[in-house]
Formats: structure tokens, C-alpha cells, sequence
């Protein structure tokens, strides 16, 4: 993670929104999209109050945060801010003291729902009527493109294609019929709806999705401290890399085997980290140390 000057200029830069009343829309459009505890919804309130100078950056420190949103330990300041990062809410830029060197407060930039990199954005409708580009029917024509795409590289990489699912009806008189495959919609209310309808976007079968978060499940069940947020983001960051590297040809046979893997993988490497900073006396806040995993 790169550092800045702890000054004024380079505070001046990471203005993200033109007004103050565009930052409090955001910002309630996040209160609604995730689940905050009560603690964290102080802390979200403190940092929008003191991001109105600079609109969308706030400069303080996290002393000072804890004590206005009187929260009193800081395991809750830092899930917050993991939270704020996992659905892509919120940028974290470290800062260093000019003169006399060492590690300033960081500066906390807000980013706006819509956005690119927000796990929960607005829909593509919402984010065209903001962004004043394309309309419904351009919209559409791209989503159809996107879709079409899709299906095709997945067939190449060898996944099975997803099939809109059909309804064979063998006895119209006693309503008796079989389904052979069923869409997302039908999927267990066990799954999280952010994990379900990303993955929809590429396997629209509840089958799928639901074997998916039993990995995410089986991989977990024993870290006591992840939360549900935290599973979440497990799920999608691997579910991601796995569409990431199957688009750039990869090839897979079995998808279940491949996500574990990547799964596996992202646990140990977060372990490593998490050894190795308490061997070294670091802190938690640190920036993680990159292994590489044969």
C-alpha cells in the first residue's frame, strides 16, 4: 500500500463527491444495501459528519472517531472498515509526516454506491440515469451482448451451460409435472443475496449456487471469527478469481473442485499473514504481507 504527504494538498485530492447533499444520498444508500450494527452506524454518521470540508474524505484519527462515535473498543472500528472495503464503499490511504516522518492518520475516502468496484451497486438502469449515458435499449442490447458472451466462453472452457429452465407438464388434469432444472429464484434463503446474485450472472441454476456457498460453508464452520460479512466476501472475491481465470482460458472441468481450491488457498494465505504479523509484532492494520502459495 503506497504512503502520502500528510498535508493539505494531498488532502485536497481525494475529494469524491460535488456536494454534500450527493455524499448524504450515497451514504443512505449504503445504510440500506448492508446490514450495519448499531456501533457501526455511529461510526459511518461521525465520518460523514467530519467528510463535508473535503467532500467524501475524512481526515481523522482513530482515536478520535472511537471516542465521538463512543465506541470503546477498536476490533469494532476495524470490522468496520473491512466491511466498508469488501462491498468497495470505502478507500483507506495511509499517510506519513513530512518533517519529522512516521505514520500520520489515514485518510478515509468515501466512493459513490454506483460505482465500479461496489459489490452492491445501483442496477444498470440507475447507473445509466446518473452517469447520463446509455439509455434502456442500449442497456439492454449490452446486457444481451454480455450475456451471449458469457455462454459462449463457458462452453469453450468446458462448464456446463446454464439452460433457462423448463417445465415439462406430464398430467395437465392432476397438475403433476416435473422441473428439470431451477433458476436462481428458487434458491434456499441459506445462501446470502449478494453471493446468489452475483453468481447468477453466470450460473442461473439454485443447484449451483447453493453447492457453491456449502464450500464457503464447509471451509468456515471451524474459524469462529468469521462473520456472515466475512464469508460473504470470501465467497465472492474466490467466485471472481474463478471467472477471472476462466475467461482468460483456463481450463476447468469441474467448477466445484476448482473453487475449493481457491477457496483453500485464500484461508491458508490469510493465516500466513496473520502468523506472520504476530511473530513480528506488527499491527493488525498492517499491510499484509504477499505469499506465494504453490
Amino acid at each position: 500500500m503506497a504512503f502520502f504527504a500528510a498535508c493539505e494538498k494531498e488532502y485536497q485530492k481525494h475529494q469524491t463527491f460535488s456536494s454534500v447533499d450527493e455524499m448524504n444520498r450515497h451514504i443512505a444508500e449504503m445504510k440500506k444495501r448492508v446490514h450495519f450494527t448499531p456501533a457501526e452506524l455511529r461510526i459511518l454518521d461521525v465520518m460523514a459528519k467530519h467528510s463535508c470540508k473535503v467532500v467524501g474524505a475524512c481526515w481523522l484519527k482513530k482515536a478520535n472517531i472511537m471516542k465521538l462515535a463512543n465506541v470503546g473498543s477498536e476490533i469494532t472500528l476495524r470490522r468496520f472498515f473491512k466491511k466498508m472495503q469488501n462491498y468497495g464503499f470505502m478507500k483507506i490511504y495511509r499517510t506519513y509526516r513530512v518533517k519529522k516522518g512516521g505514520q500520520s492518520s489515514n485518510i478515509y475516502e468515501f466512493q459513490k454506491v454506483f460505482s465500479e468496484n461496489c459489490l452492491g451497486g445501483l442496477s444498470r438502469r440507475e447507473n445509466a440515469e446518473n452517469k447520463g449515458v446509455p439509455k434502456d435499449e442500449e442497456v439492454k442490447t449490452k446486457t444481451e451482448t454480455i450475456a451471449s458472451e458469457t455462454k459462449r466462453n463457458n462452453k469453450n472452457n468446458s462448464i456446463n451451460s446454464i439452460r433457462t429452465p423448463s417445465i415439462r407438464t406430464t398430467n395437465v388434469s392432476n397438475n403433476a409435472f416435473s422441473v428439470d432444472k431451477l433458476d436462481a429464484s428458487y434458491t434456499s434463503s441459506k445462501v446470502p443475496a449478494a453471493f446468489r446474485d452475483l453468481v447468477k450472472c453466470f450460473y442461473d441454476d439454485a443447484q449451483t449456487i447453493e453447492e457453491l456457498w456449502k464450500i464457503i460453508h464447509i471451509k468456515t464452520y471451524k474459524l469462529l471469527y468469521y462473520s456472515l460479512d466475512d464469508r460473504i466476501a470470501l465467497a465472492v472475491d474466490s467466485f471472481r478469481q474463478m471467472v477471472r481465470n476462466i475467461k482468460r482460458g483456463r481450463k476447468v472441468r469441474n467448477i466445484f473442485g476448482y473453487f475449493w481450491g481457491i477457496v483453500d488457498k485464500k484461508i491458508e494465505l490469510e493465516y500466513r499473514n496473520i502468523t506472520f504479523k504476530l511473530e513480528m509484532g506488527l499491527d493488525a492494520d498492517s499491510e499484509d504481507v504477499i505469499f506465494y502459495i504453490p
